[in-house]
């Protein structure tokens, strides 16, 4: 992956100008142009076969930033536009001003980061937001490849593969970068249901397809014909992949894809509790290395909270995180609420007790053993240390506050 290269092309110019003069002919990243034409722009990733991508900031409203990642060419001719909005928490969404949404938008309005455009012929990739599918836009400016599940420009040759869900498999279609004619197509992957991502191998000599089969599926191309191919991913039993062991329990995760079809929990007396998804993910967590509790993960801190015996906790009460207290049936759990964070003791079948909502993540409650350990960023110098404030039992009830500025610290009640 080619690094991005900054350069300073005026000290004190928060914007840079971009003359009748050609680009230079290597990519990078710079700070900021300013068209001959009168567009302008913060940051500015290219040049490749004549043509950068350029971004700026369109507007901000309240804590929502729109911005916009254009494909320009060395006359400052605008060749394709794309944009999308990001909020105070860095989560990208479309934007009502764009039709299109970069492939690979950046939470802070920068042009490029992970060097694909230094790869891509002078074209990109992106979302069309009325269907949320993947298109694939040439050096001209002009869609080559539409309506995709999955698509990627090759890095070797100007092609580009655009993938897409039929009854049988996986369509796959290899077209020429340059004038959109479609060269060769293929469907196979037979069983697939899911593309889940289309990319380049770091070397560029394939085209990974990422499927739901649990398969190393992918694509080589020669003489503008592709050939398909299906591989096991040595070492990996995604039927019975480990998540978790101790002296006790064994819980293992079966996988489709990049979905956990079910838990298994092997018990004590050899029996197995089976808990179904589909899940993102599945681990362990644990309070002082003890009190295991498997998190599944359902959504965006969406989670689905087990005791290893396979008892669900809190069912339906939207804990971002659940943590179990020693010697008690308590649990200290907390909600997040777009920034507003709710700390709470519950217990099953109880009335949760309310410990203090914040507005910032500059007061935070955790676990440790039996007690309850309420933390404040203190500024030090330099740095921000969260510093223990007050330690509560498991009823939720304070049993010692200390002062901020003595910066006491704890991290394990065993030592």
């Amino acid at each position: 992956m080619q690094k991005n290269i900054k350069a300073v092309l005026a000290a004190t110019v928060a914007v840079l100008c971009l003359c009748a003069l050609p680009f230079a002919a290597q990519a990078g990243s710079w700070g900021g142009t300013v068209l001959s034409k009168g567009l302008v722009y913060d940051d500015v990733y290219g040049v490749v076969n004549g043509n950068a991508q350029m971004a700026k900031t369109v507007r901000k409203t309240g804590e929502t930033t729109v911005y916009e990642l254009d494909l320009v060419a060395s006359d400052g001719t605008v060749l394709f536009k794309t944009g999308y909005q990001t909020d105070q928490y860095g989560d990208v969404t479309a934007s009502k001003d764009f039709r299109y949404k970069p492939f690979e938008p950046l939470s802070d309005g920068r042009a490029s980061i992970s060097g694909e455009f230094a790869r891509s012929h002078g074209g990109m990739r992106a979302i069309d937001t009325t269907n949320d599918k993947v298109v694939v836009v040439n050096a001209q400016g002009r869609l080559v490849l539409t309506d995709c599940d999955g698509a990627a420009i090759l890095y070797r040759d100007k092609l580009a593969i655009g993938a897409w869900v039929r009854q049988n498999g996986i369509e796959l279609k290899l077209v020429d970068l340059d004038s959109g004619e479609t060269l060769h197509t293929l469907q196979g992957f037979q069983g697939a249901t899911v593309v889940e991502g289309v990319y380049n191998s770091d070397d560029g000599k394939q085209i990974d397809i990422y499927t739901n089969l649990n398969k190393h599926t992918y694509v080589t191309v020669s003489n503008n014909r592709m050939e398909l191919h299906t591989e096991d991913y040595p070492g990996i039993d995604f039927d019975n992949e480990l998540v978790y062991k101790d002296q006790f329990y064994t819980v293992r995760q079966q996988r489709s894809g990049y979905q956990i079809t079910k838990v298994m929990i092997t018990q004590p007396d050899g029996s197995e509790k089976v808990i179904n998804g589909p899940f993102r993910s599945a681990n362990v967590q644990t309070n002082d290395g003890e009190f295991p509790l498997l998190w599944a993960q359902e959504g965006a801190l969406t989670y689905r909270y087990f005791t290893l015996d396979g008892t669900e906790l809190f069912s339906g009460k939207g804990y971002a995180s659940v943590t179990r207290l020693a010697h008690s049936d308590a649990s200290l759990c907390w909600t997040d609420d777009h920034g507003t964070y709710s700390f709470y003791v519950d217990r099953p079948g109880g009335q949760a007790k309310l410990l203090e909502t914040v507005q910032s993540n500059n007061i935070t409650y955790s676990a440790l053993n039996q007690f309850i350990i309420k933390k404040t960023d203190v500024s030090i110098g330099d740095y921000s240390l969260a510093m223990v404030t007050a330690i509560l039992d498991s009823s939720g009830r304070t049993l010692q506050t200390f002062d901020p500025n003595e910066h006491w610290l704890i991290e394990s009640t065993k030592t």
